[in-house]
């Protein structure tokens, strides 16, 4: 599918409104490393942004602002996380952050192009009850290799909009940053994943329990997860005893879990999966064969070396000979404008030559 051709451009409709009618939102960008997250950050900020720590830590912080049709937008751009548990600085911050006050919409930024891998983070967003809006990044190139994403049923597993936008194109900002000034205040469904009987029972009693001790928790599912995870920060800061739930760590279960749903999901929501799967499976089956593998192999690794001791020496002997050729016509200028031997030392021998 297409990410949409309305590309983002601030134009004249910068600055159009009054800063004291505008309403402010305050937007976290969160996603994996490598997911675009950060260009798209940078396509709505600009030169705009204020690069500073988070506050005890030295994980970077990035904020930016601009002002479009009626709302003001403060964004935060997280740092890359694969998960929201609390082994790294980085996923602590992510998630102190998160469950802050301070944020008003989360813009989770997913890789369209390993879409399986993204979605772990997105189930664990919507299950801490903020609201979220996923946006695709990286559509083109599943457009590249053939297949699409069923942006209408997709939304509706995760009961979570879902907007295509293409961070190096610039395309889909409008409809993304339109879509997170609807949003704010509309929580997703954080029971989008049902677990087995016995974890849901597990999270249930000790709902029940964080309810008891304070009735305006907010989003206890979220930390009776966390807590069957056995989660030190959760753990350390929980108000009530669940020794007599938490048996064990089901966070390997929980895990597990989560990706068989997300296995079902990108089944249903993916399209031409299969027809590139069995072209990658056809040439793992020859270059993974229990008797043709190794000498494949070999021969392979023949061809590298073969190219890389003759087509290799072949072109740095060219190289070399036109480098030569360069430094002496660079030499001869430079004697021919009287230049310092220091000036044409740094430039023949120290630049050229290096």
């Amino acid at each position: 599918m297409s990410a949409g051709n309305n590309s983002y451009d601030k134009g004249n409709r910068f600055n159009t409104y009054n800063t004291k009618e505008a309403k402010e939102l305050q937007v976290g960008f969160v996603g994996n490393p490598n997911s675009g997250k950060t260009t798209l950050f940078n396509a709505y900020t600009g030169a705009q942004l204020k690069v500073a720590n988070w506050p005890g830590v030295t994980v970077e912080k990035k904020e930016g602002a601009f002002k479009y049709h009626n709302h003001i937008y403060k964004l935060v751009d997280l740092p890359g996380i694969y998960s929201l548990t609390s082994y790294t600085i980085e996923e602590k911050v992510s998630r102190q952050y998160i469950l802050s006050d301070e944020v008003d919409v989360i813009v989770d930024v997913a890789d369209a192009s390993n879409l399986e891998r993204n979605l772990y983070l997105t189930l664990q967003l919507i299950e801490m009850g903020k609201p979220v809006v996923l946006a695709l990044n990286m559509m083109d190139i599943i457009e590249e290799r053939g297949m699409e994403i069923d942006l209408h049923r997709l939304p509706e597993i995760l009961e979570i909009p879902v907007i295509p936008v293409s961070a190096r194109k610039k395309t889909g900002l409008d409809i993304l940053m339109h879509t997170v000034s609807h949003h704010k205040g509309v929580l997703p469904n954080p029971h989008v994943v049902v677990y087995s009987d016995l974890i849901e029972d597990k999270i249930i009693k000790i709902e029940e329990r964080l309810k008891a001790r304070d009735p305006d928790i907010y989003n206890p599912r979220f930390y009776a997860i966390k807590l069957l995870e056995n989660d030190l920060d959760i753990m350390e800061n929980c108000p009530v005893d669940v020794s007599d739930i938490v048996d064990r760590s089901y966070e390997t279960d929980i895990i597990n879990q989560k990706y068989d749903f997300i296995e079902e999901l990108i089944e249903e929501v993916l399209v031409n999966k299969q027809e590139k799967a069995m072209l990658t499976d056809k040439v793992d089956r020859i270059l993974t064969h229990k008797v043709f593998g190794i000498p494949i192999f070999l021969g392979i690794m023949g061809l590298v070396f073969l190219l890389t001791f003759t087509l290799g020496d072949g072109i740095k002997g060219v190289f070399e000979g036109w480098l030569e050729s360069f430094s002496e016509g660079a030499a001869d200028a430079l004697l021919a404008i009287n230049a310092g031997p220091i000036l044409t030392s740094l430039i023949v021998d120290g630049i050229i030559a290096g």
